[in-house]
């Protein structure tokens, strides 16, 4: 009996990690890689990065404010290093991808990226919580709340990958682009969208 329910509690912890990765992270990837469009950053972008660094800053405000100040500045590099490369590929990958749009990119790598970055591992973790509350017999409220957290996490999660799915559908390639070469415009190439279909 006991074997069943630390193979439970692990399948629980492993196989949301990998449902969540294969339905958001793998298709922006794959998308990068197929499409191989031009890598741009935009204000958006910019401003997605001031929340990506935010959530960790106030995770070690919160949880170091008696440690040593040594340690304190320690931590807040690691994780500006850290929050800077999860953007900085993040938003690459999207555009190699060849997402575009404000709405979209400031949705998955201003709130999809982080949200799954920083709050994936405690989620896969909340079945242990859970059972762990019904076996030291915790009040029932306590219990109740870590329900909904995963409730939570889990309707976040779906929804995440239904609009990355939905966003790499409308996303265009670079390869639906026509290009105008420099001679033929007396500059720089231009870029230009494919012309609407005719019925």
């Amino acid at each position: 009996m006991a074997i069943l329910i630390i193979s439970l509690l692990v399948a629980s912890f492993v196989i949301p990690l990998i449902l969540i990765a294969r339905c958001i992270l793998v298709p922006v990837d794959r998308a990068a890689k197929s499409r191989q469009s031009p890598v741009r950053f935009s204000i958006a972008d910019v401003f997605c990065l001031f929340i990506i660094i935010q959530v960790p800053f106030s995770g070690v405000q919160l949880w170091m404010q008696d440690a040593p100040s040594g340690a304190i500045a320690m931590m807040v590099t690691i994780a500006a290093l850290v929050s800077v490369l999860i953007w900085y590929f993040g938003a690459r990958t999207l555009s190699r991808a060849g997402v575009s749009r404000g709405t979209h990119r400031f949705v998955y790598l201003g709130l999809i990226l982080p949200f799954i970055y920083y709050a994936c591992v405690p989620y896969c973790g909340l079945p242990f919580l859970i059972l762990g509350s019904t076996v030291d017999a915790l009040p029932p409220s306590l219990t109740t709340l870590l329900i909904l957290l995963w409730i939570g996490g889990t309707v976040v999660f779906v929804a995440s990958a239904i609009f990355t799915g939905r966003m790499l559908a409308s996303a265009r390639p670079a390869t639906e682009w026509s290009v105008l070469q420099p001679e033929d415009t007396g500059g720089d190439a231009i870029r230009l969208p494919p012309a609407p279909e005719t019925k």
